[in-house]
């Protein structure tokens, strides 16, 4: 996983313009098929708290979306929406963008795939579900 994170964070389509911020993770989300049984695995290892357990309303999702982090301060989230055969559980990386037109257009133009987006997020923003070309998935995200 690291050397996958570092190969997508080092991509082409992710490389800063010159008057802009590196990206970095912004948001990282568990998609399981357990939230409760993966709750008490990375809880006990990472030793995070519960920032808040938020209501979905969304196709092929169950339960709440639960955030996560070191204090109140939310840095994840995970969501039971690996119940389907072909979805298996992941972690799916946010990373930051200032222009994510710009970024998701260079993810094509790089040889990746966007999946779904640009759109609005649910809990404000604008994000793109891309994968690389080797097809490992992530997310762009911008505020």
């Amino acid at each position: 996983a690291v050397v996958a994170l570092r190969s997508i964070a080092t991509a082409p389509y992710m490389q800063p313009s010159s008057e802009a911020e590196p990206p970095s993770v912004e948001w990282h989300e568990l998609n399981t098929n357990d939230v409760e049984r993966s709750w008490s695995i990375y809880s006990a290892l990472f030793d995070w708290n519960v920032a808040g357990d938020l209501p979905l309303a969304l196709p092929g999702v169950t339960g709440p979306y639960r955030t996560f982090g070191w204090d109140e301060s939310a840095v994840g989230g995970m969501v039971t929406s690996a119940p389907h055969e072909h979805v298996p559980n992941h972690w799916l990386f946010h990373f930051g963008v200032s222009d994510l037109d710009r970024a998701t257009e260079r993810v094509v133009e790089q040889g990746g795939r966007v999946m779904h987006g640009p759109s609005a997020h649910v809990h404000g923003g604008r994000v793109s579900h891309c994968e690389d070309r080797h097809r490992a998935a992530f997310a762009l995200y911008e505020y």
